[in-house]
């Protein structure tokens, strides 16, 4: 919350600073700068509300909590991005057509420097701080200032090329440049938050997820399958099912249950809810089973199936019919 409050009072001071840049210079391409700006203040002030709606706790209508809104804000704040981009592109367009003169001065430039840098230094500090809490806002926050700050150094070269060659029409053509490299931005946020709402599998963090299993793996957890991860927000949802052999008592399977949980709570640092299924292990499981001294094997082991994140996304019991 603090980082997106901050997040906010820059974007208000770096709007302020833009805009003055711009009507000193009357250039179209930092009037697209300033336009993002406007863009990084409503994003920045409903990311504000979205933290904090998605720190209140769970409720009966809410059983998994509110994090899922910053997926929504998120959203928001992309599709904001994305029409400030179109709104620069239009207005460079039309500044082909009816052109007003340009001047290139001190004042204009080192304010316009001045932004990009607090920008770039905000964004990173936000990108950093979502990683570290899990939260999307926060990071699509910052991925949208970091882009921010990478056009600003765009915008800063064009203007020297603008002030250099004396061709304003160059202006026009590097505030479309601009604001295609904004759109691009808006459209990436929007496509992560749809996958976030939509709960799209992240093979990465499935691979991750299974590479722990795999190293921390017991004889006794014969196959384990069925496994999806949901975000809500900074927490995290698992199901899993966990192949047992059949004999054990139930206190038996819930310890078990318990050892895999504290691995999956020692790989995402607690931040994860997890609801394990268990079930019976079958004759074809013997195949592919390394626990020792089974009094009911019905058959030889032959071969270890590796966990992979493919392995254990499957629904289905695993034997080498399977492989």
């Amino acid at each position: 919350m603090r980082f997106q409050k901050l997040a906010l009072l820059v974007g208000i001071i770096l709007f302020g600073l833009k805009l003055t840049a711009y009507l000193v210079t009357n250039s179209n391409a930092i009037l697209t700068d300033a336009l993002e700006g406007l863009v990084n203040i409503l994003g920045a002030a409903f990311g504000v509300f979205s933290l904090y709606y998605a720190t209140l706790p769970k409720d009966k209508n809410h059983p998994y909590g509110h994090g899922k809104i910053e997926f929504i804000s998120s959203g928001f704040e992309g599709g904001l991005v994305l029409v400030a981009g179109a709104s620069m592109i239009i207005k460079a367009i039309y500044s082909f057509f009816y052109p007003e003169e340009v001047t290139i001065n001190t004042l204009g430039i080192s304010l316009v420097v001045i932004a990009g840098i607090v920008n770039s230094a905000m964004g990173w500090s936000m990108v950093k701080q979502g990683e570290k809490v899990n939260s999307v806002q926060l990071q699509a926050g910052g991925k949208h200032l970091l882009s921010d700050g990478y056009s600003t150094v765009g915008l800063i070269v064009g203007l020297a090329i603008v002030w250099a060659t004396g061709i304003a029409a160059l202006d026009n053509v590097l505030a479309i440049v601009l604001g295609l490299m904004i759109s691009v931005t808006g459209i990436k946020i929007i496509r992560k938050s749809i996958a976030g709402v939509m709960d799209e599998a992240d093979p990465e963090q499935l691979n991750r997820v299974a590479q722990v299993l795999e190293s921390k793996r017991k004889p006794i957890w014969v196959d384990i399958h069925n496994f999806k991860i949901v975000r809500y927000g900074a927490k995290l949802h698992l199901d899993a099912h966990l192949t047992l052999p059949w004999y054990l008592s139930l206190k038996e399977s819930h310890d078990e249950v318990d050892e895999l949980e504290a691995v999956l709570d020692e790989v995402f640092e607690n931040e994860v809810e997890a609801s394990i299924h268990t079930e019976p292990c079958l004759k074809s499981s013997c195949q592919i089973c390394e626990l020792k001294d089974c009094s009911e094997r019905k058959f030889a082991f032959e071969k270890k199936i590796s966990w992979t994140g493919d392995h254990i996304y499957t629904n289905e019991h695993h034997s080498l019919k399977t492989l």
